[in-house]
């Protein structure tokens, strides 16, 4: 896979703090996509939420 797609979404716990610096700098060196940028998140969510009449139940299940 391209690793420059992949995004680490691990979440840490305080004792694996120390072990984990190089993770976390190179986590924030990552370019962020453009459809993940505030403005177009935003656009995306207002879209779903508002202009979409699917329900999540329909698409995932209960």
């Amino acid at each position: 896979t391209d690793s420059t797609n992949n995004y680490d979404m691990t979440i840490f716990h305080e004792e694996q703090l120390d072990d984990t610096y190089a993770v976390l700098s190179r986590r924030r060196s990552k370019r962020v996509p453009s459809w993940a940028r505030k403005s177009e998140l935003q656009l995306a969510f207002i879209n779903q939420i508002y202009f979409n009449d699917k329900n999540p139940e329909d698409i995932f299940g209960t």
